[in-house]
């Protein structure tokens, strides 16, 4: 195995633990889940516990339909909680502050 063999590696573990750690932090059934996005409770499990590698696509879907941000899948568990934070703050404003601070993240990128 190479060094890069063992990132990918370390990268699905992550991916999976996280995904599953959502899941459950959010309550969500799994059979429920599946039958949403058009899949098979097997497929979902053999996805879960890492059997299967799954498409770039079902795995969005799979986020979607869970309301899980797909990039909280790959940072560390700090990283996550503090976007957890963010990501629950941006849904409580209200429509206009929302675009408020869209506008203020714009000016800053455009600098």
């Amino acid at each position: 195995m190479n060094k890069d063999d063992g990132t990918l590696q370390g990268l699905e573990e992550l991916w999976r633990a996280r995904f599953r750690q959502e899941l459950d932090a959010r309550n969500i059934d799994r059979k429920k889940l599946s039958d949403d996005c058009d899949l098979s409770l097997a497929y979902a499990s053999r996805v879960q516990s890492g059997t299967i590698n799954p498409s770039v696509s079902n795995l969005l879907k799979l986020c979607h339909k869970a309301g899980i941000e797909p990039s909280l899948l790959f940072m560390s568990e700090e990283e996550a909680a503090q976007a957890r934070e963010i990501f629950n703050k941006v849904k409580s404003l209200t429509q206009e502050e929302g675009e408020l601070v869209a506008r203020l993240l714009e000016s800053f990128r455009s600098k």
